[in-house]
């Protein structure tokens, strides 16, 4: 699929939807797999860059109509487009981003535990009939291994191998306790603009972005949820949880946390952003030196 300009995405949308009057548009850059414009301060479009994506946002469409209960608003595509290239557009969800709010009031922790309820409710077969993938605690560690496989061949220039020798036994450590219960449907990428949260920000007010769903480890919602904040908000999370999965989720809560920044790197470096990735990985790097603390 072509790189598509501003101009081309506003064409797409006008062609394909004629009776939506466009009084103004925004173009977002942050969008990884799809283009992001907001038309009329009001509907999202998500326009994906290529075939791949496009598939991917039918198996997230797809989920969403599983997820109707979920107790805050969800994307609801009152646009779809068929024809050539596949995208849709829902009505924005108003609020504020995770990221900037000071800290996790007991508001949000109540919300969040609420989130992770609703998400328990989900059964691994409906999951699977959307086209997200579905793992149990072995696929899960072995997908992770491959990812930091991943992570090697990407950044391997970049990042000493010895760190990725590090990570690869850390991971053995942290998930040798893992059990089929620690896992259910999970968002996948609960971080920063993904959660609308109140202009008081003491409550949730919607979830975007459910591309990386799957059922899978649940410490990693729980991780990603509390990122932008101090460890021991995580903890205050996992305290809401059964003790019995909360003491040993933990431990995986703090390798998702230090290992995080990876994800941005491999993007850098796979779309030709060295010296960004670079940056990234001596970011990451400095992280890592902290690990022999948990």
């Amino acid at each position: 699929m072509e790189e598509l300009s501003g101009r081309d995405l506003l064409n797409l949308i006008e062609s394909s939807f004629p009776k939506l009057k466009i009084k103004d548009t925004k173009f977002l850059d942050y969008g990884w797999n799809n283009h992001i414009v907001i038309v009329n301060n009001d509907i999202i479009f998500r326009i994906p860059k290529n075939k791949r994506n496009e598939l991917s946002l039918k198996n997230e469409i797809n989920l969403l109509k599983i997820l109707k209960n979920c107790p805050f608003s969800i994307p609801d595509y009152i646009y779809l487009n068929y024809n050539k290239i596949f995208f849709g557009g829902y009505s924005m969800i108003q609020g504020d981003f995770l990221q900037n709010s000071t800290t996790l009031g007991r508001g949000l922790r109540n919300d969040f535990s609420s989130l992770a309820s609703f998400f328990g409710s989900i059964r691994a077969e409906d999951v699977e009939k959307t086209g997200m993938p579905v793992y149990n605690h072995k696929t899960w560690i072995g997908k992770e291994l491959k990812m930091i496989g991943n992570y090697r061949r990407s950044l391997g220039e970049i990042m000493p191998e010895t760190l990725f020798d590090e990570i690869e036994e850390k991971w053995d450590t942290v998930s040798d306790d893992m059990e089929d219960g620690d896992m259910a449907f999970i968002h996948g990428d609960l971080y920063r603009k993904n959660v609308i949260i109140s202009n008081n920000h003491r409550k949730i007010n919607g979830i975007l972005d459910w591309a990386d769903s799957s059922y899978g480890d649940r410490a990693l919602d729980y991780a990603a949820f509390g990122f932008d904040f101090s460890l021991n908000e995580n903890r205050l999370l996992l305290a809401n949880s059964e003790k019995h999965f909360s003491e040993r989720a933990m431990k995986r809560v703090n390798f998702y946390r230090k290992t995080e920044g990876f994800y941005l790197a491999h993007y850098l470096s796979k779309t030709g952003k060295i010296e960004e990735a670079r940056k990234e990985c001596i970011r990451i790097a400095e992280t890592w030196k902290k690990i022999r603390q948990f």
